[in-house]
């Protein structure tokens, strides 16, 4: 699949690039470069009107059933053009223009929403890049050939190759289309279809998208036209401009090539999605100051063909994974809408612009359009800025969307297990304390004492079912230990209240206490709401053994989840201490963990990585963290891909490179297991 997808890349952009090669000659050898802009608005008023139309029609009709067909309806009007421009080559012109302009966007639009289906966000981070790749080596291939064809031939001779690699794309499609059943699928019924203008206006995520498309799309434009003034000043003769857009996009193919083979993937991993993205609007602003600074074909060239190669490189590897945080119905919904209409309403606009200037200053207009293209650029890289929270939002609305809020009815409200109230206790005896001997007091305290100390399960049970005044708690906390009054015992605790915080928090933190006595100590500490107890639970997640650092956090979740507007505050760096200290046991180890007092469990997998996932939810609250967590243990794969890039995204690097190794097949497949 991966290989196919590459190839039917290469093809698209191979058409893409030569078709732009071929339109710019062909017509700037017919028409001068004033008409531009008149051209340029019909093309973009027909091309928002067919973005439009084509987002309508992807959420009713899958990608993978449209995009084909497509494909094959541009090839043949390929053939067409050529059959023109037999008896008319300026009436081929415009067609050609016209279909570039067209159909050519809303191809590409319509063949990466295909793939989009087809991966979920961290799958999508690890082989685009690769298809992108394969992308920019076609359009090094379109480069040549049409430098080979329109100066060795004739410019014409294009369109007939043109129409081949369309007609390679549509077989591809076709073959994508047929590998993949859940893509054939109509995203929803007729009346639940969103309205992809209506998403746009209403999400800031594909709002943000969309300013950064058409502040980058016009700012090119304006850059771009700058470029053909200087280049249709120096090269006057036919033949000679087509030599020289040939090597341009032959030489910028060449370099994207090079940049997205050995960059692209490492530009996404060390400067994120966000700060990848934000080197194409950056590089607009470089260049056109430049073009001020230093005016000449030479800047020009150097200005757009940077531009260029970082558009098909960076730009578009991180750029296309954007839309992998989008849920699919909202995806198919607004795609072509913003790869479409957006960026031909910003040529539209550009034209416009382009217009006004020139008709207002016809002398600097250059510089006013370089200034204009300059702003436009910075303006695009503070909107890119604003994409790496929202990407992250953007996952975890796509993970709500995915599993719903059923999920925390499933998980209980305040974690990924049951709260310690739905506990199931089965008791063990692991040092029950012996009956002591003691002369008998006439003291009520010491009586009471005696009592406690008999060693008779039914004098002690009858004894803790009266009130236990506060000095009688340090044997109480003893009785933790009994199996057989236990329960009466964290009953009697509970009863005495904040009182006793701090001998209750002394005991479960010293390692000497009775090990029985200190796992039980957080299920009475978990009905306090002091920060006393807070801090106690929060200390116990250092403790040496497993059950006690695990009741803690049950506590602790459930203490935040019931106080959240309160004042209490869990100590942030403790718990991701606590959480490095966890991740860096051997898997070997908490293979192992099991829990005593054994609880009902809706998720299964390692009891370690859920009580992770629990501190990790002390401080990154939110019900996103508790799915990601069941979604990366999921057999779903495009689930699990959403939700490792979620959790990738969210958790700070060192958990994070704890923790990945975790959901790799080789270390959890035998905790599920087991």
């Amino acid at each position: 699949m991966l290989f196919a997808a590459g190839f039917g890349a290469a093809a698209m952009i191979a058409n893409q690039v030569a078709g732009k090669a071929t339109r710019d000659a062909m017509f700037l050898t017919h028409f001068p470069v004033s008409a531009l802009p008149v051209m340029v608005i019909m093309t973009s008023l027909l091309s928002i009107a067919a973005g439009l139309l084509t987002a309508r029609l992807m959420t009713s009709v899958a990608p993978s059933l449209v995009v084909p067909r497509i494909f094959l309806l541009s090839s043949v009007f390929h053939f067409v053009e050529w059959w023109v421009a037999g008896w008319n080559s300026g009436a081929a012109a415009i067609l050609i223009y016209l279909q570039i302009g067209i159909l050519g966007s809303a191809l590409i639009s319509g063949f990466w929403s295909m793939l989009d289906d087809r991966f979920d966000a961290r799958t999508a981070r690890k082989h685009l890049g690769r298809i992108v790749a394969a992308s920019t080596f076609g359009g090094l291939v379109g480069g040549i050939v049409t430098q080979f064809v329109g100066s060795g031939v004739s410019i014409v001779n294009m369109l007939p190759v043109l129409a081949g690699f369309h007609l390679i794309c549509a077989l591809i499609a076709t073959t994508l289309s047929a590998g993949c059943k859940s893509c054939k699928r109509t995203p929803e019924p007729k009346r639940q279809q969103v309205s992809g203008l209506k998403v746009l206006a209403t999400v800031p995520y594909v709002r943000n998208l969309a300013l950064l498309i058409l502040a980058s799309t016009l700012g090119a434009g304006l850059l771009d036209y700058v470029f053909k003034v200087k280049a249709a000043a120096v090269y006057a003769d036919g033949p000679e401009l087509v030599r020289f857009f040939a090597f341009f996009y032959t030489a910028s193919g060449i370099a994207t090539f090079l940049v997205q083979s050995m960059l692209s993937r490492v530009a996404v991993e060390k400067l994120g999605i966000a700060g990848t993205v934000g080197s194409l609007p950056l590089t607009l602003a470089f260049g056109s100051i430049g073009g001020l600074v230093f005016p000449g074909l030479p800047m020009a060239l150097t200005a757009r063909g940077g531009e260029a190669v970082l558009r098909t490189s960076f730009f578009k590897s991180a750029y296309e994974l954007l839309y992998t945080a989008i849920p699919r119905r909202e995806r198919r919904a607004t795609k072509t809408i913003l790869d479409v209409g957006v960026e031909r309403f910003a040529d539209l606009l550009g034209a416009l612009a382009l217009g006004a200037i020139l008709l207002v200053s016809s002398q600097n207009s250059t510089s006013i359009i370089l200034a204009v293209a300059a702003a436009l650029g910075l303006g695009g890289f503070w909107i890119s800025r604003q994409l790496e929270r929202a990407y992250v939002q953007a996952l975890e609305n796509t993970l709500l969307s995915q599993m719903g809020s059923a999920a925390t009815q499933r998980t209980g409200s305040s974690g990924i297990l049951r709260p310690l109230s739905d506990m199931t206790m089965t008791m063990t005896n692991d040092q029950e304390p012996q009956p002591v001997s003691a002369r008998v007091a006439y003291d009520k305290t010491v009586r009471h004492i005696q009592e406690l100390r008999s060693g008779d399960a039914d004098v002690v049970r009858r004894r803790l079912s009266r009130p236990v005044e506060p000095e009688l708690a340090a044997y109480v906390i003893d009785l933790l230990a009994w199996d057989a009054v236990s329960a009466d015992a964290i009953a009697a605790l509970g009863k005495i209240g904040p009182k006793i915080t701090g001998q209750l928090v002394d005991a479960l933190v010293n390692a000497s206490t009775n090990f029985a006595a200190r796992r039980r100590i957080p299920r009475i500490l978990v009905e306090f709401n002091s920060q006393r107890a807070v801090d106690g639970l929060v200390e116990a997640l250092s403790d040496g053994r497993f059950e006690v650092r695990f009741h803690a956090a049950q506590a602790l979740a459930q203490i935040q989840h019931r106080n959240r507007s309160s004042r209490l505050s869990i100590d942030r760096v403790a718990i991701i201490q606590a959480v490095e200290r966890d991740l860096d046991t051997s898997p070997d180890i908490w293979r192992q963990y099991r829990i005593i007092d054994a609880v009902r469990r809706e998720q299964e997998g390692p009891i370690a990585i859920e009580h992770v996932f629990r501190l990790l939810e002390l401080v990154h609250p939110g019900e996103a963290l508790q799915i990601a967590y069941r979604g990366a243990t999921s057999p779903n794969d495009h689930l699990r891909g959403t939700s490792l890039e979620y959790l990738e995204n969210v958790l700070p690097l060192r958990v994070w490179q704890r923790i990945q190794p975790v959901f790799e097949e080789s270390v959890l497949q035998p905790v599920l297991a087991s």
